[in-house]
């Protein structure tokens, strides 16, 4: 089954705001992730087992103890 997730991130430093909206959504074959911070953005497309990798890493990270 292909799915979609967007999350609309936002990061508050002081007075300034900054505000990101991430897609990723899964074909058969791959799995898109972008991210929309404008008037930046950033596409990438790896297949299934890289991105389980890159969502182990992330998922680390934010385990990780002195993590922001």
């Amino acid at each position: 089954m292909d799915k979609t997730f967007e999350v609309e991130v936002v990061r508050m430093l002081g007075a300034n705001a900054t505000y990101a909206t991430i897609r990723i959504a899964r074909t058969k074959s791959a799995v898109n992730l972008s991210v929309n911070s404008d008037p930046l953005y950033l596409g990438l497309t790896v297949d299934p087992a890289e991105a389980v990798t890159i969502g182990e890493q992330l998922i680390a990270a934010g385990k990780a103890e002195g993590s922001v």
